[in-house]
């Protein structure tokens, strides 16, 4: 699926899959595993909730080395998986999100804060 959306978008940008730095897209349904956005939803939160349905989220593409920048002493960038289901068995892609720089990244890791992109109704 994502190997076909970066394919498509480098298509249609006349690039290669190298140099998607300005293309973004949009993904409706993601469900976040873990933890919560803020009220702004602009970074992650804790939360007792297992899981938090998103509402519509814009990824952009970005090289690797390239990290937005954050206000170190307020928020951090964190690193989370996101898998094609709840079975964690197909990583799809990472992603980077801003998270409180007051909650070490390793709590993130620890809770097993991911995305998923589906989810069987029940």
């Amino acid at each position: 699926m994502v190997v076909s959306l970066s394919g498509g978008v480098a298509a249609r940008e006349s690039a290669g899959l190298g140099s998607l730095d300005d293309c973004t897209y949009t993904i409706n349904g993601l469900v976040l595993e873990g933890a919560a956005l803020d009220e702004e939803g602009s970074r992650l939160a804790l939360s007792t909730n297992v899981r938090t349905t998103l509402g519509p989220a814009t990824f952009c593409w970005m090289p690797r080395d390239a990290v937005p920048e954050v206000d170190g002493s307020q928020e951090v960038m964190v690193a989370l998986p996101v898998y094609l289901n709840e079975s964690r068995k197909q990583l799809l892609f990472n992603v980077q999100l801003r998270a409180p720089a007051s909650v070490p990244v390793n709590v993130w890791q620890q809770r097993g804060v991911c995305l998923l992109a589906w989810t069987q109704a029940v």
